[in-house]
């Protein structure tokens, strides 16, 4: 046996054992895109203890870069209002105070908003990805506005498009687990 043929023995070899990871991967993603579909009230307060600690980290990491070096005046204070109220937002939400999911929804709104004004203030200090901030700005304000003005909506429209996502991931994922095996002679 040839060393080239030796070395595709062994990566037929490795594919033929790694069919079965991608066939149990496959299957986890249909069941997870079952549970969202299924429970999206369970999969919405997950997902907001989630996003809770998400804000509350955002927050922390928006206030300490508020002390970055060379920033001007405003965008420091915009970088400390912006992270305060970010964090405040995961609080709340750890606490459970209000309804989970308008709480959820309505808070990553106006996390999302806040994010876009501090890239927009960046941009007009920054002259390196310019560009990119204006964008990311656009596109932050913009989801912010839309999640704020729709929550349930919004969460609903989500939950529901993840489990179908992963449903069809996950049927492609067998499908393509047993054409490995075929394949490998596994």
């Amino acid at each position: 046996m040839s060393e080239i043929d030796s070395t595709v023995t062994v990566q037929e070899e490795g594919l033929g054992s790694a069919w079965l990871m991608v066939l149990l991967g496959g299957i986890v993603s249909v069941l997870l895109g079952l549970v969202l579909i299924t429970w999206p009230g369970a999969t919405i307060a997950v997902v907001g203890v989630i996003t809770a600690i998400w804000l509350i980290a955002i927050g922390l990491v928006t206030i300490v870069g508020g002390f970055s070096r060379g920033l001007t005046g405003g965008t420091r204070a915009l970088m400390f209002i912006a992270g305060a109220l970010v964090l405040l937002s995961g609080l709340v939400m750890i606490r459970g105070a209000f309804d989970l999911v308008v709480v959820l929804a309505i808070f990553l709104g106006i996390g999302l908003f806040l994010r876009g004004l501090t890239l927009f203030v960046r941009a007009g200090e920054e002259r390196k990805r310019r560009g990119w901030l204006i964008f990311g700005g656009v596109v932050f304000v913009l989801l912010g506005i839309v999640v704020f003005v729709w929550p349930a909506l919004s969460l609903a429209t989500f939950v529901w498009i993840a489990g179908v996502v992963l449903v069809v991931t996950g049927i492609i994922e067998i499908i393509g687990a047993f054409y490995v095996k075929h394949d490998t002679g596994a």
